[in-house]
């Protein structure tokens, strides 16, 4: 969209025997620096896991690592885990992104 602003939108469908759930979110990125091996960026997001959860997101992103938190706000009647209160999630993921040159191969003309 512009140059510090994405715009995302994900899905998840996750099917077990009697059990599934589809969760739909999206959110934005700000990028607040673009220096190549110094990109820092700012994850703002929500999802909802249809008729059970409200999901609000904030992230922060640094070189390939990112680190945030989320809480599920129950929207549904299930009580029995968490008595109607949601709960918190934080997170760590790292994305490797040197990857390896593909080796060059010449292509026989005859095949």
């Amino acid at each position: 969209m512009l140059d510090i602003l994405d715009i995302y939108a994900n899905g998840l469908y996750q099917d077990q025997g009697p059990y599934s759930e589809t969760v739909l979110g999206g959110g934005a990125i700000i990028h607040l620096s673009n220096k190549k091996a110094r990109e820092v960026e700012l994850h703002l997001g929500a999802a909802v896991r249809l008729n059970d959860a409200l999901i609000p997101q904030i992230a922060l992103g640094y070189d390939g690592w990112k680190g945030g938190f989320s809480y599920d706000i129950n929207t549904s009647d299930f009580e029995v885990a968490t008595d109607g209160k949601g709960g918190p999630e934080f997170f760590l993921t790292y994305t490797y992104k040197k990857l390896c040159p593909l080796k060059q191969t010449k292509v026989c003309t005859i095949f």
